[in-house]
């Protein structure tokens, strides 16, 4: 649980630029020495055990314009003192084999490289807060003069905007890490959980870990608190490679704070997911939106449907799905499912 307060504090992509989609890999919890060395890095698990690494949270994005590519993380070291040399061994032996320090304005503590990947500027960055380490990166997304800049711009933007958040997050003491309670509303057996094997979204996001997983934590603070929400906890299985299938309940002081959550969030969602979002109606579902979010590569989709259920409000979701954005089949278990533990 320790990634998903890592999470909580994590700036978001759309705050350091405008209209950025976070729709690429990595994304989320990265709990394990193996997980961040498989997606994030590829440090080797050893770098990450000899550093007792404790858990971390990074976000891919692309910008806008989709000229460049970027994550955003935190990780935690398992003390103070193993967090510098983890630091220089990734960035100077692990990221590439030709890399160049760069020193970023305003940053004086902060480690930086620069190296060239394919024909493209690429920098990468970190900067230490006790065991906390903030990690940016950034990538050019097409050859040509000129690129440099705007991505030294960027990675600068996405640290200094994560350094204050990160100097005021208290770890957990390593020793009690395994102690956290991420479900004190007890919101685990209300929740369907698909067949699969689990992912590390899975478990409770109380009140102040939620903002890692919002479309919109600013956005939709306003509505959170009227509503009285507490937490929601979300169960994610991988059904297949790549296909995962998920619920997210919601828990509010009543059912009035749950209808105007629901009524809040939906504009939310379809701003922020913008051109990527088609609406879809299922036919008996009333108070339910559903919709599907599609790639450019090839026909895979993302369906979710949101709707309210007395004081709770539950997204059901099924990722990586290759068939029309308009067939829904996949989701009518999931919602029937958890109908039988929430019903409306």
């Amino acid at each position: 649980m320790e990634s998903h307060r890592l999470g909580s504090v994590l700036v978001s992509s759309q705050s350091v630029s405008p209209g950025a989609v976070n729709s690429c890999i990595p994304q989320g919890p990265y709990p394990t020495p193996a997980s961040v060395d498989a997606v994030v890095f590829d440090a080797g698990p050893s770098a990450f055990v000899d550093a007792g690494y404790d858990g971390g949270w990074f976000n891919c994005f692309h910008t806008a314009s989709n000229r460049l590519s970027g994550i955003i993380g935190l990780m935690e070291a398992h003390d103070d003192a193993r967090a510098l040399p983890l630091i220089t061994r990734i960035a100077f032996t692990e990221l590439a084999t030709d890399v160049t320090p760069v020193t970023l304005h305003g940053l004086p503590d902060a480690t930086v490289v620069r190296f060239v990947s394919g024909g493209e500027e690429t920098v990468a960055g970190f900067v230490p807060h006790g065991r906390v380490i903030s990690y940016g990166w950034v990538g050019a997304n097409h050859v040509g003069a000129g690129q440099l800049g705007a991505v030294v711009a960027l990675l600068t933007g996405i640290l200094t905007a994560q350094k204050p958040r990160s100097a005021t997050f208290e770890p957990t003491a390593p020793s009690e890490i395994g102690m956290l309670d991420d479900d004190p509303d007890q919101l685990a057996a209300k929740t369907y959980h698909p067949p699969g094997p689990s992912t590390a979204y899975q478990g409770g996001y109380p009140a102040s870990y939620y903002p890692a997983m919002a479309w919109d934590p600013v956005a939709e603070t306003p509505l959170l608190t009227s509503g009285g929400f507490t937490e929601m906890y979300r169960t994610e299985t991988e059904a297949s490679r790549g296909a995962l299938r998920g619920v997210s309940l919601y828990r509010f002081r009543d059912a009035g704070g749950a209808a105007a959550y629901y009524r809040g969030v939906v504009p939310i969602i379809r701003r922020v997911e913008g051109s990527h979002l088609t609406i879809v109606s299922l036919p008996g579902a009333k108070n339910t939106t559903c919709y599907a979010v599609t790639f450019s590569a090839g026909n895979v989709i993302n369906q979710e449907c949101i709707f309210p259920a007395g004081r709770y409000v539950v997204v059901a979701d099924a990722f990586g799905l290759e068939r029309s954005a308009s067939d829904f089949t996949a989701m009518h278990p999931i919602i029937a499912a958890q109908l039988s533990k929430t019903p409306r």
